[in-house]
C-alpha cells in the first residue's frame, strides 16, 4: 500500500519514527544468507472506534513510505474486529506495529492478553503513540496488570504520574542521530508520563524529566529486543489529526 504524497506533507516525521522502524523490523543478522526465507510482512493496528481508518492513522501517514523503501510489505487490520488473529495468521508476519490515537479501546482485557501472547510468541512490537486499551487501568487490578506486562515485554515500568504543565518538564537526552531531523523539539516537552528501563538493553532515543520530582527520569522514544516505543509528542512535527 502506497502513501499519497499529500499526506506526508501534511503530517512531517521526526527522524525517531524511522529510527525506531529500522533498528526493530529492518535491520538483518550479517549472517542471514541471499537464499534465507525473510518475513517481510508487517501487521498495522488501528481502530476504528476512535475514527480511524486504513489511511488515516499515523502508520499510513509517516511511516508506510518508510517501510515501502525497504520492501516491508503492511497489512491494515482494524482492532474491533474480533477475533483477533490466531497463531497460524500470525505466522505470516515479521511483528506488529500498533498505531492507536487514544488509550480507549472496547475489549481491552482480550486485545492486550492476545498482545501478550504475541510478545510470548516472539513477535516484536512497536507502539507508536498510545498503549491500546490502557484507559482506566486504576479501576481495574486485572487490566493494570495486563498493561504493565506489556510494557514489560518492551522493556519499560510504566508508572504514569501524568502532567501536561510543561513549565515542570525539561529535556534530559536527545539522540541527535535519531531525533530533531527536521527542526529542533519545543523548548520544553508538551507531556510527562514515567517509562523507566529496566534492563540494559534497551536503547533510549529521547528521555525527559519533572524538576518537581525525584527519580523522574523517563524513557519516551525507545527500542528493545523486543519491540519499540514512541510516545505520540516525540514523533511527530504536526499534524496531529493523524494520531
Amino acid at each position: 500500500m502506497l502513501a499519497p504524497m499529500s499526506s506526508i506533507r501534511s503530517s512531517f516525521i521526526r527522524l525517531a519514527i524511522k529510527g525506531v522502524l529500522f533498528t526493530v523490523f529492518i535491520c538483518l543478522p550479517s549472517i542471514c544468507l541471499a537464499n534465507a526465507n525473510i518475513q517481510r510482512k508487517v501487521l498495522v493496528l488501528y481502530n476504528s472506534e476512535t475514527s480511524q481508518t486504513p489511511m488515516r492513522n499515523i502508520g499510513f501517514s509517516s511511516c508506510q513510505t518508510i517501510l515501502n523503501y525497504y520492501g516491508i510489505l503492511t497489512d491494515y487490520r482494524d482492532v474491533s474486529q474480533r477475533p483477533l488473529p490466531d497463531p497460524e495468521t500470525m505466522s505470516a508476519y515479521r511483528g506488529i506495529i500498533t498505531v492507536f490515537n487514544s488509550t480507549d479501546m472496547q475489549g481491552a482485557i482480550e486485545y492486550l492478553t492476545w498482545q501478550n501472547n504475541q510478545f510470548k510468541a516472539d513477535k516484536k512490537i512497536i507502539v507508536l503513540g498510545n498503549m491500546g486499551g490502557s484507559a482506566n487501568r486504576k479501576n481495574n487490578p486485572i487490566l493494570k496488570n495486563l498493561i504493565d506486562k506489556s510494557f514489560r515485554y518492551l522493556g519499560l515500568e510504566y508508572e504514569k504520574d501524568f502532567t501536561a504543565n510543561q513549565t515542570l518538564l525539561r529535556y534530559v537526552y536527545k539522540d541527535k542521530e535519531r531525533v530533531e531531523f527536521e527542526r529542533n523539539y519545543p523548548f520544553f516537552p508538551t507531556i510527562y508520563e514515567k517509562y523507566t528501563p529496566i534492563h540494559n538493553k534497551v536503547k533510549t532515543y529521547t528521555s525527559i524529566k519533572r524538576i518537581d520530582r525525584k527519580n523522574s527520569l523517563s524513557s519516551t522514544v525507545i527500542t528493545s529486543p523486543t519491540g519499540g516505543f514512541a510516545k505520540g509528542s516525540f514523533m511527530l512535527w504536526e499534524g496531529s489529526y493523524y494520531l
